[in-house]
């Protein structure tokens, strides 16, 4: 299985699930948060 399915398999099993991601993707659908950006740059701001 493709990483981009762990989304999906961890939403079915209950999980938060977050996406990163420089653009929309069909996992926005499902995902209770979607942040829209560069990873180095989001994650950065998260942890700060």
């Amino acid at each position: 299985q493709p990483a981009a399915s762990l989304g999906v398999a961890g939403k079915q099993a209950g999980a938060y699930v977050v996406e990163i991601n420089i653009e929309q993707t069909p996992l926005s659908d499902i995902a209770d948060e979607t942040r829209i950006g560069k990873a180095s740059d989001i994650l950065t701001d998260l942890l700060s």
